[in-house]
């Protein structure tokens, strides 16, 4: 069942890539290039820090001009509790604060692009928000296994 939160800016660490987005045709082609940054954020970040201590952020922005994006800057984000050494390949990065939609999302990893055209199209106008430019996130619930996924889609609402 989806939710309004706020979220308080939030200082992690993590690194980025352009990659189709779930509006594209080639949207599958992604899913290689988004886990394998993931396997170098958390090797890069897991160094002797214990893998329940990384909190994980899937953090997308449009990149480029179309409505919606084909194409999306996605940024493999993890901050730890407690005290973290940045490793000199991992980027600082900000989590925007302010009003969120979020969506859970429980299921197989491929019929996540369907969940998200089916929440923007579909749940965001029956709640009855509208998105602002943001940042839109993942909160990863847990790690993909056997190409099952859960998260916490939040989408950047006006308030």
């Amino acid at each position: 069942m989806a939710r309004i939160e706020h979220l308080t800016t939030q200082h992690v660490v993590g690194k980025h890539i352009v990659v189709p987005s779930s509006f594209s045709e080639d949207c599958a082609a992604a899913n290689p290039l988004i886990d394998a940054l993931w396997n170098d954020v958390l090797g890069l970040a897991g160094e002797g820090v214990a893998e329940n201590a990384l909190v994980r952020f899937a953090i997308t922005t449009p990149a480029d001009n179309e409505v919606p994006p084909l194409r999306i800057n996605y940024t493999a984000a993890v901050v730890t509790e407690g005290d973290f050494t940045l490793v000199g390949a991992l980027e600082n990065v900000q989590l925007e604060g302010g009003y969120y939609a979020v969506f859970p999302f429980a299921g197989k990893l491929d019929d996540l692009d369907i969940f998200y055209r089916h929440s923007y199209l579909e749940e965001l106008p029956r709640l009855g928000v509208s998105t602002r430019d943001g940042q839109h996130l993942e909160k990863i619930l847990h790690s993909p296994v056997n190409g099952y996924l859960e998260i916490e889609v939040w989408i950047p609402i006006a308030q």
